[in-house]
């Protein structure tokens, strides 16, 4: 039970950092940070006490913005990492999948993002595919 609030607590102050320090709302910064101790979409929805559906869009605009390594666990021996928001060279640094499944995020969360930023990134990623 002791971990559990120290879960608890972690992903409250850390989240509360995130918040203030990027542009995740203050539930995509929790759902970060209890992502970041290694809970599941399911832990992190019960967590939450929202659906695991609702997390996974929570993920899914964290992911667009600050790159898919955002759902990495973080070691307890670790610093937690502060995010910066990808640019357009990051799609170049992806294999094909995660290209796509990158690309897909940043679409599809495309009325969440910052507009000039999101048409940077789409602006790059067709340039690089009709290459």
């Amino acid at each position: 039970m002791m971990s559990s609030l120290s879960d608890d607590r972690y992903a409250t102050q850390r989240g509360r950092y995130l918040a203030k320090t990027t542009e995740l709302r203050k539930p995509e910064a929790k759902a970060v940070a209890y992502a970041e101790k290694g809970f599941s979409s399911n832990g992190i929805s019960k967590k939450l006490n929202v659906s695991e559906s609702t997390v996974k869009g929570y993920m899914r605009r964290a992911m667009a913005l600050y790159g898919l390594e955002i759902m990495e666990t973080n070691l307890p021996s670790e610093e937690p990492p502060d995010y910066e928001k990808v640019r357009p060279e990051y799609y170049n640094k992806l294999n094909d999948t995660d290209r796509e499944i990158w690309i897909e995020y940043v679409r599809r969360h495309s009325d969440k993002l910052p507009q000039e930023w999101m048409h940077e990134i789409l602006e790059s990623a067709d340039m690089d595919e009709s290459a």
